[in-house]
């Protein structure tokens, strides 16, 4: 059954047709198209990661609310983005540091 839209789609249909190009495109090979293709959607996160590992740590509630309003601030400022996992393994990192300077 015929409505008030058919004879609009139809001719937009045959638009479209007489608007392709006949010429046949090139055919790209699968490593030329992985090369071109644009990654969609969010970047891979430290939980995706196997480099990061999730840990558990008691923090006293003062310290975790200095570090998220420090963070804030930061990144209100524009400097470098950090989050709170970053800011944890700083720390790590300087203990382990600082434990391999006394032991030698």
């Amino acid at each position: 059954m015929a409505n008030k839209f058919t004879g609009i789609n139809a001719a937009k249909r045959l638009e479209k047709a007489e608007s392709e190009p006949t010429i046949e495109k090139a055919t790209e090979t699968p490593a030329k198209a992985a090369e071109t293709a644009k990654k969609v959607g969010r970047p891979t996160g430290k939980k995706s990661n196997s480099d990061f590992r999730q840990i558990t740590a008691y923090v006293r509630k003062d310290t975790v609310r200095n570090i998220k309003k420090l963070l804030l601030e930061r990144d209100e400022l524009k400097y470098t983005k950090m989050d709170f996992s970053d800011v944890i393994e700083e720390g790590l990192i300087r203990w382990i540091e600082n434990e391999k300077r006394h032991r030698l």
